[in-house]
């Protein structure tokens, strides 16, 4: 099972400007974009480029559609990080994607219902292939369950998350010290 989250991406193709949604948002989860249930979320989401139906060019901030109308307030520290990929879906549980990540975005993730827009710290340069997304919250807290994000359901493994729960370290704090990440 897969899904695609209600993702809005801002791009600026030369003189053109464009936003690109990608999924209809039909249905909701607080298990990603950042899983609301667990503390210190590490989570990456392959973005198919024929879901995205866009062609080269910079991005400039990305979108998420939340479901819930309380405002989302336990997220003051996340780190968003994209990487354009050939990699169609996670083949297991562990096929962490770590390469050529570039951090566009350091700040909160908290949200309203509706489209929340993420302006990135650095313009990221999409090239038409498929888009990794990989959203690092080491906030140390959570929302609960109640707090949703829409997804539409898409076919193959398009999402991995994991957490730690129980310590005030992140997944992506250590894959900083393994994997030496642009940005």
């Amino acid at each position: 099972m897969a899904f695609v989250f209600a993702l809005c991406l801002t791009a600026g193709l030369q003189a053109e400007r464009g936003n690109y949604t990608v999924g209809s948002g039909t249905g909701t989860t607080n298990e990603a974009p950042v899983n609301n249930t667990f503390r210190n979320p590490f989570t990456e989401i392959i973005y198919r480029a024929s879901y995205i139906n866009s062609r080269p060019g910079r991005v400039e901030s990305i979108s998420f559609k939340y479901a819930f109308d309380v405002i989302m307030t336990e997220k003051p520290a996340v780190t968003i990080y994209l990487a354009n990929t050939t990699v169609e879906e996670f083949e297991t549980a562990r096929a962490w994607q770590l390469d050529n990540l570039q951090r566009v975005y350091t700040g909160a993730f908290n949200c309203h219902e509706g489209w929340n827009t993420l302006e990135f710290d650095t313009t990221f340069f999409y090239t038409g292939n498929n888009l990794l997304v990989v959203i690092d919250d080491y906030s140390g807290s959570y929302d609960g369950e109640a707090y949703k994000f829409y997804f539409t359901q898409s076919w193959g493994n398009t999402v991995l998350r994991t957490q730690n729960d129980n310590g005030d370290w992140s997944v992506g704090r250590w894959l900083q010290q393994v994997v030496h990440l642009q940005g």
